[in-house]
Protein backbone atom coordinates (compact mmCIF):
# COMPACT_ATOMS: atom_id res chain seq x y z
CA UNK A 1 0.00 0.00 0.00
CA UNK A 2 1.43 3.54 -1.08
CA UNK A 3 1.12 6.55 1.51
CA UNK A 4 -1.68 8.36 -0.20
CA UNK A 5 -3.38 4.91 0.27
CA UNK A 6 -2.56 4.59 3.59
CA UNK A 7 -3.74 7.87 4.29
CA UNK A 8 -7.03 8.16 2.92
CA UNK A 9 -7.43 4.15 4.02
CA UNK A 10 -6.68 5.41 7.68
CA UNK A 11 -9.11 8.62 7.80
CA UNK A 12 -11.90 6.39 6.94
CA UNK A 13 -11.36 3.95 9.41
CA UNK A 14 -10.66 6.70 11.96
CA UNK A 15 -14.28 7.71 11.55
CA UNK A 16 -15.50 4.07 12.26
CA UNK A 17 -17.98 4.52 15.77
CA UNK A 18 -18.99 0.86 16.25
CA UNK A 19 -18.05 -1.16 19.35
CA UNK A 20 -17.42 -3.96 17.51
CA UNK A 21 -14.90 -2.23 15.42
CA UNK A 22 -11.41 -1.55 16.71
CA UNK A 23 -10.71 2.34 17.10
CA UNK A 24 -7.62 4.16 15.36
CA UNK A 25 -6.40 6.87 17.76
CA UNK A 26 -3.23 7.78 15.34
CA UNK A 27 -1.64 6.79 12.30
CA UNK A 28 2.18 7.80 10.56
CA UNK A 29 3.85 7.35 8.10
CA UNK A 30 7.84 7.71 6.94
CA UNK A 31 9.26 6.82 4.14
CA UNK A 32 8.71 2.54 3.73
CA UNK A 33 7.34 2.49 7.72
CA UNK A 34 3.42 2.91 8.29
CA UNK A 35 1.76 2.68 11.75
CA UNK A 36 -1.51 2.56 13.03
CA UNK A 37 -2.23 3.06 16.97
CA UNK A 38 -4.84 0.99 18.49
CA UNK A 39 -5.86 0.72 22.23
CA UNK A 40 -5.19 -2.49 23.50
CA UNK A 41 -7.75 -4.86 23.73
CA UNK A 42 -7.22 -7.29 26.06
CA UNK A 43 -8.66 -10.54 25.72
CA UNK A 44 -8.59 -13.80 23.13
CA UNK A 45 -8.73 -13.92 19.55
CA UNK A 46 -11.88 -15.87 18.89
CA UNK A 47 -10.51 -18.67 17.37
CA UNK A 48 -8.29 -19.22 20.64
CA UNK A 49 -11.48 -18.92 22.37
CA UNK A 50 -13.21 -21.80 20.46
CA UNK A 51 -10.21 -23.77 20.77
CA UNK A 52 -9.39 -23.10 24.46
CA UNK A 53 -12.85 -22.63 26.28
CA UNK A 54 -14.80 -24.73 23.77
CA UNK A 55 -17.87 -22.11 24.81
CA UNK A 56 -21.45 -23.47 24.73
CA UNK A 57 -23.26 -22.41 21.72
CA UNK A 58 -24.88 -19.49 23.12
CA UNK A 59 -22.43 -18.29 23.69
CA UNK A 60 -21.36 -18.51 20.27
CA UNK A 61 -24.56 -17.44 19.19
CA UNK A 62 -24.11 -14.04 21.27
CA UNK A 63 -20.85 -13.08 19.84
CA UNK A 64 -21.38 -14.33 16.25
CA UNK A 65 -24.77 -11.98 16.52
CA UNK A 66 -22.53 -9.02 17.28
CA UNK A 67 -20.07 -9.37 14.92
CA UNK A 68 -22.29 -9.52 12.25
CA UNK A 69 -23.81 -6.21 13.35
CA UNK A 70 -19.78 -5.34 12.95
CA UNK A 71 -20.13 -6.38 9.73
CA UNK A 72 -22.97 -5.05 8.77
CA UNK A 73 -22.13 -1.60 10.19
CA UNK A 74 -19.12 -1.78 7.29
CA UNK A 75 -21.14 -2.83 4.16
CA UNK A 76 -23.46 -0.09 5.12
CA UNK A 77 -20.51 2.35 4.90
CA UNK A 78 -19.47 0.61 1.17
CA UNK A 79 -16.72 -1.17 3.42
CA UNK A 80 -15.53 -4.87 2.43
CA UNK A 81 -13.43 -6.46 4.86
CA UNK A 82 -12.06 -8.90 2.33
CA UNK A 83 -10.50 -11.16 5.31
CA UNK A 84 -11.85 -11.44 7.57
CA UNK A 85 -10.90 -14.50 9.71
CA UNK A 86 -11.31 -15.95 13.71
CA UNK A 87 -7.71 -13.86 14.04
CA UNK A 88 -8.79 -10.81 12.99
CA UNK A 89 -10.99 -10.43 16.07
CA UNK A 90 -10.59 -10.15 19.71
CA UNK A 91 -13.23 -10.66 22.60
CA UNK A 92 -13.19 -7.94 24.63
CA UNK A 93 -15.05 -9.08 27.41
CA UNK A 94 -17.96 -10.82 25.79
CA UNK A 95 -17.48 -7.70 22.90
CA UNK A 96 -16.28 -9.08 19.71
CA UNK A 97 -13.79 -6.45 18.32
CA UNK A 98 -12.41 -6.69 15.03
CA UNK A 99 -8.73 -5.62 14.69
CA UNK A 100 -7.04 -6.54 11.25
CA UNK A 101 -8.00 -4.40 8.68
CA UNK A 102 -4.85 -4.60 6.42
CA UNK A 103 -7.54 -6.00 3.58
CA UNK A 104 -10.50 -3.88 3.50
CA UNK A 105 -11.48 -2.42 0.48
CA UNK A 106 -14.60 -0.09 -0.60
CA UNK A 107 -17.01 -1.98 -1.37
CA UNK A 108 -16.62 -3.89 -5.20
CA UNK A 109 -12.50 -3.43 -4.87
CA UNK A 110 -12.23 -6.51 -2.50
CA UNK A 111 -9.66 -8.75 -4.77
CA UNK A 112 -6.01 -8.55 -3.31
CA UNK A 113 -4.90 -8.75 -6.59
CA UNK A 114 -7.04 -5.91 -8.17
CA UNK A 115 -4.56 -2.76 -8.35
CA UNK A 116 -6.29 0.61 -7.10
CA UNK A 117 -4.60 3.32 -8.23
CA UNK A 118 -4.61 6.27 -5.40
CA UNK A 119 -7.26 8.39 -6.35
CA UNK A 120 -9.68 4.82 -6.41
CA UNK A 121 -8.05 3.48 -3.00
CA UNK A 122 -10.09 3.35 0.04
CA UNK A 123 -12.55 6.34 -1.19
CA UNK A 124 -15.71 5.67 0.94
CA UNK A 125 -18.77 7.67 1.75
CA UNK A 126 -19.91 8.64 5.19
CA UNK A 127 -23.11 9.97 6.23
Amino acid sequence: MDIVCFGKYCRALHQLRHPGIGRIEAYFAEEDVMVVQMPLYEGKTLSRWIQEDQPHHDDVRYVFVRLLQAIIYLHMRNIVHGNLSLDAVILDGRRPVIVDFDLARPAGVYKSETPVSPRECFVVSFF
